[in-house]
């Protein structure tokens, strides 16, 4: 009960600042200068400290012995390790050919002298650093500043080396572009343009809200479940059950805490029940309630024993009839079917046969 307690007066206190964090953002002018201002300086304080660390890499590589071969992949893996997230490093022979290379690049390395350059497209934007080898060759260092969503369909390496704060939007143009808005960037020899903009009160609120969803899900989640396991009586243990049947189907906790296509009706949706299986994660939680529903009234149900039998056998003829229409709501991806989803699919009409099988079997 104390742990059902903590979790309860956690999840009070998350919401209160969440509350009280909206209402700052909603009270506040998205035109003020002084957040523009704020977004600038953080932001010039992360591109310092990227650039420096791309600095330090090329240097290193730039110093690294690469004439045993199996070795030199292995150094510049450890060198890459410092240069931050989204980073790749390489050494370029004096043809611009690479000789070893570590991380993904997203622009083609090419040779030029000691410089620190941007490498700019539609799609992403990339800062380079170089150092000049003894033996001619380049040594070359970068790291992604922003890219494209469609640049993350793979899923791989989703980081980027600088970190916008929260609620701030940056554009990334070549020095001199002309937009007077635009600061450039480093002061000293310029190599890009930024065009800070700090999002306005509702976009603020809309990303704070989706940030702690994922968060009060879980609390709420580990509170019933909690509150269920702490329960004296059978009453008690079920009013958690109840009360999440309910949230789990209207409200998009699915979403929350990362099964989105688990709930997404895209994926199963059975008009035989209506809500209750409108999605695969419907289906299972409405039959785990089921399931318990018929383990708390077996041996308490007191029927007469020719109609318990009839109505327990009439269930249970209809079970493989009941799966099947159910089945039929499966719409498989077009790209393919991960296995977590197969597994979800499979999950929830085992429980929904297991659940009226359960149920039979108590009349």
């Amino acid at each position: 009960m104390r742990a059902a307690i903590g979790l309860a007066t956690a999840l009070l206190i998350l919401l209160a600042m969440v509350e009280l964090r909206r209402r700052a953002m909603e009270s506040a002018d998205p035109g003020d200068l002084q957040s523009i201002a704020r977004a600038e300086k953080d932001l010039y304080s992360e591109l310092g400290r990227a650039a420096f660390r791309l600095r330090a890499a090329a240097g290193a590589v730039s110093e690294a012995d690469v004439s045993r071969s199996e070795r030199s992949f292995e150094l510049l893996s450890r060198v890459r390790a410092t240069a931050g997230p989204a980073s790749a490093v390489a050494i370029l022979d004096r043809t611009g050919q690479p000789v070893a290379w570590s991380g993904k690049f997203l622009s083609v390395p090419v040779p030029r002298a000691d410089t620190l350059a941007i490498a700019r497209t539609p799609f992403y934007v990339v800062l380079e650093a170089r150092r000049q080898r003894v033996d001619g060759g380049i040594a070359i260092a970068s790291a992604t500043l922003w890219r494209d969503d469609v640049v993350l369909a793979n899923g791989e390496d989703v980081l980027n080396a600088v970190r916008l704060p929260a609620g701030v939007t940056v554009r990334f143009e070549s020095p001199g572009n002309g937009d007077s808005s635009a600061t450039a960037w480093p002061q000293d020899n310029p190599v890009l343009s930024l065009s800070v903009n700090v999002a306005s009160p509702q976009d603020r609120v809309a990303s704070l809200l989706e940030r702690s969803r994922p968060l009060v899900a879980w609390l709420l989640v580990l509170f019933l479940l909690v509150s269920a396991a702490a329960g004296t009586t059978v009453a008690l243990r079920f009013t958690p059950i109840v009360i999440a049947l309910p949230l789990a189907i209207v409200y998009p906790i699915g979403e929350a805490l990362g099964a989105r296509s688990f709930f997404s009706p895209a994926w199963f949706f059975s008009a035989l029940a209506g809500r209750l299986s409108s999605s695969a994660g419907a289906l299972a939680v409405s039959a785990m309630v089921v399931l318990l529903a018929g383990t708390a009234v077996w041996g308490r149900l007191r029927l007469p024993r020719r109609v318990g039998a009839v109505a327990g056998s009439i269930l249970a003829l209809l079970v493989p009839s009941l799966l099947r229409q159910l089945g039929r709501g499966i719409t498989p991806p077009s790209e393919g079917v991960p296995i977590t989803l197969w597994w979800g699919w499979h999950g929830a009409l085992f429980l929904a046969g297991l659940a009226l099988l359960v149920l039979a079997s108590a009349f």
